[in-house]
């Protein structure tokens, strides 16, 4: 089977979430004998700042998607979206192949933006962006293109049928390298803070990821606050991707909560490092929207076995049990992640026990392998149906 895979903005150097499960999921296929074209435009991580990308890299996607539908070069085109109004691109190249010679199916990382999340964001700016680009009403009408869609959770797939979507909708969650990310083993929690310039004892809370504000960091650095008053060998750990521009907010906001010398920033690093020298980490979206809906540091979380503080949003509650194998706390309370992270802080047999527990939620539902066969058997059967459509237009 030959699959055509584009992505509007891949991004070249990496550190971005779904870039990473698109690479993660196609080399998983091909190891399956799929055959994947991968002609996705690129960019630079630090490119995402600017809406514009998504218009001018999606605009560069369109030729490529109509010769796959056109000329017979591909069993399947694959197309991922990371803002689902970029379905409006799948429906303009398939109007342009008139008579399109294999399926579109749609991959839909992210999920609709919902007024109830817009009102928790303090960047107005933002939420008019994802307001106008992220919403269901344009949406709508680009998931016509496809003739069936991928999601990874319950909650994107309601948002799908409220939107009119009538075609196969098959829930398939994104996954992590379970190899990658594990536990700590002997002496490698020591030999990882060496290696971070991290301090040798004491208890690490760890966040890696972007920093805008659907990520929730500052409600992450003013929960700290009440951590970092109550647990004195507490640190906080931000490690920055380079997307996002809210550093200046959290270092200000660290000064003024008087811990700013118990905060240590890091550039990029390398995820499972960072892990295996933590105690605790935290996911602190407050929104499903801005994030791959399994969000990937989440997965990350679960398949290193530490000790998990996250955010109760829609689609991290498929995912994390509170007090099985993670915390759960409302999104943009930063009450309540403070006295989730006292009690994970303090308790070390809790943050054992969560650990394990999230390494077995992980090893069960998100290996790579496991979701690669799924998609291969969602390209079976599309190109299946495709094939009765045609023999029945035929007659």
């Amino acid at each position: 089977m030959r699959v055509l895979s584009m992505y509007p903005t891949l991004v070249r150097d990496g550190a971005e979430g779904i870039t990473i499960n698109i690479q993660t999921l196609n080399k998983a296929l091909q190891g399956q004998g799929v055959v994947v074209d991968q002609r996705s435009p690129t960019v630079r991580l630090t490119q995402l700042n600017s809406k514009l990308i998504h218009l001018t890299k999606g605009l560069e996607t369109l030729p490529k998607v109509w010769r796959a539908l056109s000329a017979h070069d591909a069993d399947v085109v694959h197309f991922h979206t990371a803002i689902p109004s970029q379905s409006i691109l799948g429906l303009l190249a398939r109007a342009a192949a008139l008579i399109p010679s294999c399926p579109l199916v749609g991959h839909l990382w992210n999920a609709f933006v919902e007024e109830e999340e817009l009102s928790r964001i303090h960047s107005p700016l933002e939420a008019l962006s994802h307001r106008v680009l992220n919403s269901s009403a344009l949406a709508a009408t680009g998931l016509q293109a496809f003739q069936a869609t991928i999601v990874a959770s319950h909650y994107q797939e309601e948002q799908l049928r409220r939107a009119g979507f009538e075609g196969p909708i098959y829930r398939i969650p994104n996954g992590v390298d379970m190899q990658r990310f594990r536990p700590p083993s002997g002496d490698e929690r020591r030999l990882e803070r060496a290696k971070l310039g991290l301090p040798e004892t004491g208890l690490i809370v760890a966040y890696y990821g972007h920093l805008t504000p659907w990520k929730g960091v500052l409600y992450l650095v003013r929960g700290f606050a009440r951590a970092a008053a109550e647990v004195p060998d507490a640190t906080l750990v931000i490690a920055r991707t380079g997307y996002g521009a809210e550093e200046p907010v959290l270092r200000r906001e660290l000064r003024e909560l008087g811990i700013a010398d118990r905060a240590i920033f890091l550039g990029k690093v390398d995820p499972p490092s960072l892990l295996r020298a933590a105690d605790v980490k935290v996911v602190p979206a407050i929104a499903v929207v801005g994030t791959a809906v399994f969000a990937n540091v989440l997965l990350e979380a679960l398949a290193a076995g530490i000790g998990l503080v996250a955010t109760r949003i829609e689609t991290t509650s498929e995912v994390v049990n509170d007090g099985v194998n993670g915390l759960l706390v409302p999104p943009a309370d930063a009450e309540a992640l403070g006295a989730a992270l006292v009690r994970l802080l303090k308790d070390e047999g809790l943050r054992l026990s969560l650990g394990r527990a999230a390494r077995e939620t992980a090893e069960k539902r998100f290996d790579w392998h496991h979701i690669a066969s799924q998609v291969t058997e969602v390209f079976a059967q599309e190109t299946e149906r495709a094939r009765v459509r045609a023999r029945h237009e035929a007659r």
